[in-house]
């Protein structure tokens, strides 16, 4: 299981494991799945070493069950507090976010700093964007969550891949 609450089957899960060996070749087998919450709020999911034994990799996972055509960027993780969502947490460690569909067999990595930098210096475009498209879930440009623990809301912004533009995504992705 992961943060998003989804349990991969066997078979989903060897095929993630597979596309971490694609994109990272000399990774060293099993990987760290961290339990820690402290660190997982800093957006490390999994830790991973390689052979070299010199560099570790902080990485952070996004499963959805179904293919929009988007990035469902976390805005606030609390609305109500106004509290930084994981797209936007300047606090983050996440050297790589994996975004991934296992059932549709889809498969992102991306450099996460310049994800976040990317919907920093393009917030406002994105909601134009999105208001543009009409490309409102539930009556808003967020997509609502509510956390399970404190009943708070969570406010995502579903970003249309069209709008981070094929120079940024050949440059950031990895697709795989």
């Amino acid at each position: 299981m992961n943060l998003d609450g989804i349990v991969l089957t066997e078979q989903e899960q060897t095929w993630v494991d597979s596309k971490y060996k694609l994109v990272f070749p000399s990774l060293v087998f099993p990987y760290i799945k961290n339990k820690d919450i402290r660190t997982q709020k800093l957006g490390v999911d999994l830790i991973f070493k390689f052979r070299d034994d010199r560099k570790f990799y902080m990485i952070e996972e996004k499963v959805r069950t179904r293919y929009y055509g988007d990035l469902l960027l976390e805005d606030w993780s609390v609305y109500e507090k106004r509290t930084p969502g994981w797209t936007r947490d300047k606090h983050k460690t996440t050297d790589y976010l994996a975004y991934y569909y296992p059932r549709q067999r889809i498969f992102w990595i991306m450099h996460f700093p310049a994800l976040r930098d990317w919907f920093y210096e393009n917030y406002d475009t994105v909601l134009a964007e999105i208001k543009r498209q009409d490309i409102k879930r539930f009556n808003s440009e967020y997509v609502w969550g509510k956390t399970k623990e404190s009943g708070y809301h969570t406010a995502n912004i579903p970003v249309p891949l069209s709008v981070f533009g094929c120079d940024w995504i050949n440059k950031h992705f990895r697709i795989v």
